[in-house]
């Protein structure tokens, strides 16, 4: 009888796979210092580099053809690995949850319903392969908010003959209403890291974290302890005291006793709120009535798909309606549904 037993892996851990860098470095760190709840480890977000129809290739041509209809199971998290070299390779035991994010990419050369189709079919579980969130028409369509009224959301739509991506995103910078918040926390991570190059990214989420919940009463006191911490120089220390007083008071014009953090959080639920209502609205043809929390656990992202495949098919009159279905994965954690109790 031997005397070795196998180690037990603890599947704790969420692992996010993101199309670019932009998701990473400014989304999911705005995300993940506002939400904190989340539990997330930064490290844990993977630059995948690449579109979903590339995504598919890989699947494809590592599981074969027949992946889809024999219901093959997937693990991306090797799969990753030996595309873009990583030793040792990321193991899915070591995953409790795996998230996929995605751009619809309707313009792109390998664009196919098919494919599409089968990956949002397949990638339907965080638990299992991974769920996956496709953004209309791209990431960023959580800054596509233009005003604080919901039935203009519900409305909106880009022609399929906007492109290539950066009219989009054009547009979108020069509409936003929202967009000036994530800027401001981008703002304040620049400020941070410009003063202490030696940051790793974890320690900036940290710290950001901290100094977005200062009360305004403290911030000098506050912004010293905090980057003392750290190992900030006194000089570096007031550089980043002021930067935070001018995105507080010039940029965001945040009232007196409110809390940056607060109001960063306040804009990011309203996204996530909205585009819930949007996907129901997508599904349904309807305006959401009754429980938002219901409503947000119906939502079907292939009916979803569907409609939008429809709606886009006519290369000259299609639209594709605008929609950030990843917004929504903060609402699967049941932390969410408190801010409503």
């Amino acid at each position: 009888m031997n005397d070795y037993s196998v180690p037990v892996v603890e599947r704790e851990k969420t692992m996010i796979i993101v199309e670019g860098k932009h998701e990473k470095t400014t989304l999911m760190m705005t995300i993940l210092a506002c939400f904190p709840e989340l539990d997330i480890n930064y490290d844990d977000v993977e630059v995948f580099g690449t579109n979903i129809y590339n995504l598919y290739d890989a699947i494809e041509n590592e599981y074969e053809s027949k992946w889809y209809e024999e219901e093959t199971d997937i693990n991306l998290p090797l799969l990753i690995s030996r595309m873009k070299g990583i030793n040792p390779p990321l193991s899915k035991r070591r995953y409790k949850n795996i998230i996929l994010v995605f751009d619809y990419e309707h313009h792109d050369v390998k664009y196919s319903d098919e494919k599409i189709y089968r990956m949002q079919d397949h990638f339907d579980s965080a638990t299992d392969d991974g769920i996956l969130y496709i953004n209309y028409p791209m990431i960023e369509s959580y800054m596509n908010i233009t005003s604080f009224d919901d039935r203009g959301f519900y409305e909106s739509s880009i022609p399929v003959t906007l492109n290539p991506g950066k009219k989009y995103k054009d547009y979108v910078d020069a509409n936003s209403v929202v967009k000036e918040y994530f800027d401001a926390l981008v703002d304040l991570k620049e400020a941070l890291h410009r003063n202490k190059k030696s940051l790793s990214d974890n320690e900036l989420l940290t710290i950001l974290q901290e100094m977005i919940m200062i009360s305004p009463k403290e911030v000098q006191d506050e912004v010293t302890r905090i980057l003392g911490n750290f190992g900030y120089l006194d000089d570096k220390i007031l550089n980043v005291y002021y930067a935070l007083l001018t995105i507080r008071d010039k940029r965001l014009s945040i009232e007196s006793e409110e809390l940056l953090g607060d109001k960063i959080r306040e804009i990011l639920t309203y996204i996530v709120d909205l585009n819930i209502k949007k996907a129901n609205y997508l599904c349904r043809g309807t305006e959401c009535n009754g429980d938002l929390k219901e409503i947000y656990y119906e939502l079907d992202w292939l009916k979803v798909l569907e409609k939008q495949n429809k709606d886009s098919s006519d290369q000259e009159s299609g639209i594709i309606w605008v929609l950030c279905s990843f917004m929504t994965f903060i609402a699967q954690y049941k932390f969410y549904w408190r801010k409503d109790s």
